[in-house]
């Protein structure tokens, strides 16, 4: 999602990194809505049509998303570092 986020390790015991396990496990306790605007944004899609699916406010998605975003890089680097 950003570069504070760590690079991809692979894993002995099979083809998913940790790195994947790690962020399928953390994106399984957001709430559905943050999972959506993340997936969203993340394939560019405008703050507005992202509003019509997550029925949050426009003006607040953006400040949403950052916030989403900054929790998913946090827990997902402290999951890939306790292994």
């Amino acid at each position: 999602l950003n570069d504070k986020m760590r690079s991809p390790q692979k894993n002995e015991d099979g083809p998913e990194s940790i790195y994947m396990r790690c962020l399928k496990k953390i994106l399984e306790q957001f709430d559905d809505w943050k999972r959506v605007l993340l997936l969203m944004k993340a394939q560019n899609f405008s703050y507005e049509e992202i509003s019509r699916y997550v029925n949050r406010p426009t003006e607040q998605l953006k400040t949403y998303y950052m916030r989403a975003k900054e929790s998913l890089t946090e827990k997902v680097n402290e999951c890939v570092s306790k292994g």
